[in-house]
């Protein structure tokens, strides 16, 4: 269930070419995880998709399952309780920017 929500929010990514200018011209290894599962996928301005696994994280974020997938719709803030986050302090806000950007209209 969270690796199609995330699949259709990397998609809305690649799709908007204004977002794709916050991106960093290096990638960003990411990760996913709730209790079921845990899906990996890298960020770059000429790299946006899902990957297997990554050798090393750069963001890890982590929490429930139903607030992952509120997480990549837009109906939860990164800022939620039962939320950690795991990278450093700009890459929380691009993270935030995109979340922000991408958010399904309701």
């Amino acid at each position: 269930m969270m690796k199609t929500i995330l699949e259709g929010f990397l998609d809305r990514v690649k799709d908007k070419s204004h977002v794709l200018e916050i991106l960093p011209a290096y990638t960003i290894k990411c990760c996913l995880k709730s209790e079921e599962e845990s899906s990996f996928f890298v960020l770059s301005r000429g790299r946006i998709e899902m990957v297997e696994s990554v050798d090393s994280m750069d963001i890890k974020i982590e929490g429930p399952a139903h607030l992952i997938s509120d997480l990549l719709t837009g109906s939860t803030k990164l800022t939620h309780e039962k939320i950690v986050f795991r990278g450093s302090f700009r890459q929380w806000l691009l993270v935030d920017s995109l979340l922000t950007l991408m958010k399904k209209a309701s």
